[in-house]
Formats: structure tokens, sequence, C-alpha cells
């Protein structure tokens, strides 16, 4: 009985071996949290380039705003949750997903690096990459 109860427990090890290093390799490959820059808050929503609506449980929302800072572009984030402009906005929009990024008059739903960038470049705000 004992010999069986082992043998059963060698079964689970590889795979409590696969979840700590799936969460390991997560943790490894979340972004940096960075500080949002709140529209209204720390700056006027027509003083910068770019505005992104969020939330702060968002992950996508924070690969966004990393993103954006990295680059050096300005910009602001109005939360959906705990904005009222925030939310009507987001109501208003023409998407159905966070983030969703103002650049110009180009709205980009969802966090993808390739699109922002182009549309960053369509607007003059990011240099195009000579390499």
């Amino acid at each position: 009985m004992a010999t069986e109860n082992l043998s059963s427990r060698k079964h689970w090890l590889p795979l409590a071996l696969g979840v700590v290093a799936l969460l390991a390799v997560m943790q490894y490959l979340k972004p940096p949290y960075v500080e949002p820059v709140m529209c209204g808050r720390d700056v006027a929503a027509e003083m910068v380039d770019v505005v992104m609506l969020g939330a702060s449980w968002c992950r996508y929302c924070r690969g966004a705003r990393t993103y954006l800072v990295e680059a050096g572009i300005d910009y602001c984030e109005f939360d959906i949750e705990q904005s009222q402009r925030g939310a009507e906005l987001y109501a208003s929009g023409r998407g159905g997903g966070i983030p969703a990024i103002y650049i110009g008059d180009d709205l980009i739903i969802g966090f993808n690096r390739d699109e922002i960038a182009q549309a960053l470049v369509a607007h003059d705000l990011l240099p195009l990459d000579d390499d």
C-alpha cells in the first residue's frame, strides 16, 4: 500500500514541476510595471499625442504603457473603471476591448506593437527605423 502511494506521487511530480516552470516563465515575460500617466490628473489629454483607454488589471494595457514610455511617446491614459471620462470614451468607441489606443484619427484595439509603431510613424511621432 505504501509503495502504491509513493508511485502515484511520482506521477504528479513532472506535472508539478511543469506548473512551477510555466509560472516562472510567465513571471519573467510579464512586462515591468510602469506607473500610468493619467489624463486629467497628471496631464491634460489635449496636451499629448496619444490617449489610451485601459484598466489597472489589464496586462495588455501594461504592455502598451511600457512600450509607449520606452519609445518616449507623450501619452496619457484613462482608466475605464476609475474615470467617468474614460468610461464615456470607452462606451462611445468603435471597438470592444482594451487597451484602446487613440493615435491621431487611428484607433488601435489591443496591444500590437507593430500596429502601434506603424500608426506612430504615420503621425510623425516615431522615427523610421533605418536598420
